[in-house]
């Protein structure tokens, strides 16, 4: 939600459109989306402003000062920063090679924190387009500290397999 109270950010999807699939096959379309979309909803008359396709979305997160939108593409890998009421692409940051899942924002703006969950090469696994899966080392569960200002990762900090 915006902090003036105007807009709010939803994550959006048609999953519930499409034809039914096995386990694998869902995790296989999650996993590459982009039938995903951000929506910038206006509270006072419940109308979508504006809305920009997406990846599966984890996290959102508005800058303090209502500029910008952040939000975590989870398996897109990336956490990925919109104009705010545009919602037209203004930076990302990768988050290689962890998925990135929760995000927040210091309340200056000048950090974001995401939580990065490791890969464990779960569908590839299960799906057969790999033989033996790969175990997920602990410098891949990390919290990202993302400088906005520089656009990039400043600091990883370990979360030791959460």
């Amino acid at each position: 939600m915006s902090f003036d109270g105007e807009r709010a950010y939803v994550d959006d999807d048609n999953f519930d459109e499409l034809a039914p699939r096995s386990f694998v096959d869902w995790f296989t379309l999650i996993a590459a989306t982009e039938e995903c979309r951000l929506v910038c909803v206006d509270l006072k008359t419940w109308q979508f402003v504006e809305e920009t396709p997406s990846g599966i979305v984890a996290g959102i997160a508005v800058k303090p000062d209502d500029s910008q939108v952040f939000f975590s593409e989870t398996y897109k890998k990336r956490v990925r920063v919109v104009d705010a009421l545009s919602l037209e692409d203004r930076w990302s940051v990768s988050t290689e090679p962890s998925f990135s899942v929760g995000i927040g924002l210091v309340p200056n703006g000048t950090k974001a924190y995401v939580v990065c969950s490791a890969d464990n090469d779960f569908v590839a696994a299960i799906s057969g387009t790999q033989a033996v899966p790969s175990a997920p080392k602990a410098a891949d569960y990390f919290c990202a500290v993302i400088d906005t200002a520089e656009k990039e990762i400043v600091k990883r900090i370990p979360l030791e397999a959460y």
